[in-house]
């Protein structure tokens, strides 16, 4: 998956995450981790810092944590579109996504925007999502849900 931030200000830049077709799901205490492709709206997560997962850390969205799923995006083509698609897609989407999610555009937000790509080697795995996210600005962890906030 690629990680696309959305600064204020600054044109996105993305980080590349390769995906890894197989992974078995941990139940740990308070944390659980999921398959990157079965991410749902809603759910609190970590994100890995490593540079290749298939997995990610989804928490109870009252334990800190690093960005809130605001929406997944469906992609319909067959094949892969270009990277370039695909980040138009995402901002747009996700911009949507978040604005009908956190109630206040991001623009406007203390938050931003964040997307997951699917990369080639997820894309032949099945992944045919956009996963859209919102982060703290400063990158300090979230406490709380912030859905509806207006934050």
């Amino acid at each position: 998956m690629n990680v696309t931030p959305h600064r204020k200000g600054v044109l996105p830049a993305a980080i590349r995450w390769a995906f890894a077709a197989t992974s078995v799901a941990l139940l740990l205490s308070s944390c659980s981790q999921s398959l990157i492709l079965h991410l749902k709206e809603g759910q609190c997560v970590n994100l890995p810092a490593e540079a290749s997962a298939a997995t990610i850390d989804v928490l109870p969205c009252t334990s800190a944590h690093d960005a809130e799923i605001v929406g997944i995006e469906e992609i319909t083509e067959n094949a892969l579109p270009p990277e370039s698609t695909l980040e138009e897609l995402a901002f747009t989407q996700c911009h949507a996504h978040f604005t009908r999610y956190i109630g206040v555009d991001a623009n406007d937000s203390q938050l931003d925007a964040m997307w997951l790509l699917p990369t080639p080697a997820s894309w032949k795995a099945g992944d045919r999502s956009i996963v859209c996210l919102a982060v703290v600005s400063d990158d300090s962890p979230l406490t709380a849900s912030v859905k509806d906030t207006h934050y």
